[in-house]
């Protein structure tokens, strides 16, 4: 008796549904195809040009002379 009930109750939780439920009707997803043609194309704003600024190449700093074992060499 308690495994038929199990079994309906499954069958009407996961089994096949004639009506779709209401999450689906309302789909934030826009339809691609039944979109409005757009009335105006917007003008482009306005651009503005800064003057670039220069920066400082930021580089290695130099070996302390007490690390023993590293020499310099000319290839």
């Amino acid at each position: 008796m308690l495994r038929e009930e199990i079994r309906l109750l499954r069958a009407k939780l996961f089994g096949k549904k004639s009506e779709k439920p209401a999450l689906y009707d309302e789909s934030p997803q826009l339809s691609l195809f039944d979109m409005p043609e757009p009335a105006e194309i917007e003008p482009e704003p306005e651009t503005i040009e800064v003057p670039a600024h220069t920066r400082t190449k930021r580089g290695r700093k130099p070996l302390p002379e007490e690390l023993p074992g590293l020499s310099s060499s000319t290839i």
